[in-house]
């Protein structure tokens, strides 16, 4: 699944949507086009890391842009809590 440019609070909807189309399946994610992401999607994105954990299931984000990893560490995360499974 290919994350949009502009993870927005307007995005959180769709991405929502999105990722439970998946649910109970491995899921890869592309970031290399992301250029920001905010808040609301961040947390969306954590929350779904930690459930495809606890379901026993990969959930990986591959080829990530430096717009990604950077507005993960404004917003306090690190970009490893979310890259390579």
């Amino acid at each position: 699944m290919t994350l949009p440019d502009q993870l927005t609070t307007d995005a959180a909807p769709g991405l929502l949507d999105a990722l439970r189309e998946y649910e109970g399946n491995p899921l890869t994610l592309s970031a290399q086009k992301v250029s920001f992401v905010g808040g609301l999607c961040a947390q969306i994105l954590f929350a779904a890391r930690q459930k495809w954990a606890a379901d026993g299931l990969s959930f990986d984000i591959e080829g990530s842009s430096s717009g990604f990893e950077e507005s993960l560490e404004r917003l306090g995360f690190s970009a490893d809590t979310f890259i390579g499974g």
